[in-house]
């Protein structure tokens, strides 16, 4: 191996206390760097039904991270300043801006677990024809089994001009719609996780993968701010260990960025 001369090893005695100081100034510098405001905007239904269950874990682990958590269906446009940085339930295209991949997501059929357990015809198909089903309004051409028609056509009925619908105009309201025995919805497991953590929902057919998926967003020059690359650390350990819930509870493999 090597070895210090002695010259060398009277050299490293005499630094080693001011690179201490240097380590201890660095790591105060990375803390510093961190603490302070960070806006982060998200649809509402993300934000009411996954982020804010896990906001404390977030304040532990970054509790110098001053939030401000803006939640709207119209979305803040981060290229004119609007905030720091945003979740968004896509395709990942975001022209001028930087994107990367958080986690894929799946949809299918649920029902107030009350009405279940009450009906004698508790199939998917004698519930959709006899309750009514919840709709949002905001989906997009592009997410074919976040729309009723896919799930009409599966359970095979007929006299689908009859079906009654309600509709919502974010997928957040439709799942708590639900949930208070209103109807049944496309739930996303993003959005009706802790609705069927708690039985208040259950899934009437098999999960379906989503052909969007959630990206994190911010402008290009920020990508290596360290506020954003913080939350951006925590955000994904948070993903993961949602992920792997998924996984053992509902069989779903949901893919995760690095």
């Amino acid at each position: 191996g090597v070895v210090p001369t002695e010259a060398g090893r009277r050299y490293h005695e005499q630094i080693a206390a001011a690179l201490q100081m240097i380590e201890r100034a660095t790591a105060q510098v990375d803390v510093n760097a961190v603490d302070g405001p960070l806006t982060v905007s998200t649809p509402r239904s993300f934000a009411d039904h996954w982020l804010v269950t896990r906001l404390a874990s977030l304040n532990d682990t970054l509790p110098g991270l001053a939030l401000t958590l803006d939640a709207d269906s119209a979305l803040a446009d981060l290229r004119d300043g609007q905030a720091d940085v945003g979740l968004r339930f896509g395709q990942g295209h975001y022209p001028g801006l930087h994107s990367e991949f958080l986690c894929s997501d799946a949809v299918t059929v649920v029902a107030p677990a009350e009405l279940v357990q009450r009906s004698a015809n508790a199939t998917a198909g004698a519930l959709m024809q006899r309750e009514v089903l919840l709709a949002d309004t905001g989906v997009l051409p592009g997410e074919p089994w976040s729309h009723w028609q896919p799930w009409v056509r599966e359970a095979g009925l007929r006299n689908r001009h009859l079906l009654r619908y309600l509709h919502f105009s974010d997928s957040g309201l439709a799942a708590r719609a639900a949930a208070a025995g209103t109807g049944l919805c496309i739930g996303r497991l993003s959005v009706v996780h802790d609705l069927l953590e708690r039985r208040e929902l259950r899934t009437l057919l098999p999960w379906r993968t989503t052909d969007f998926a959630y990206y994190l967003v911010c402008r290009n020059a920020d990508k290596d701010n360290p506020r954003i690359h913080a939350f951006r650390g925590w955000l994904r350990s948070a993903v993961a260990e949602y992920a792997a819930i998924a996984r053992d509870r509902y069989g779903l493999s949901l893919l995760t960025g690095a």
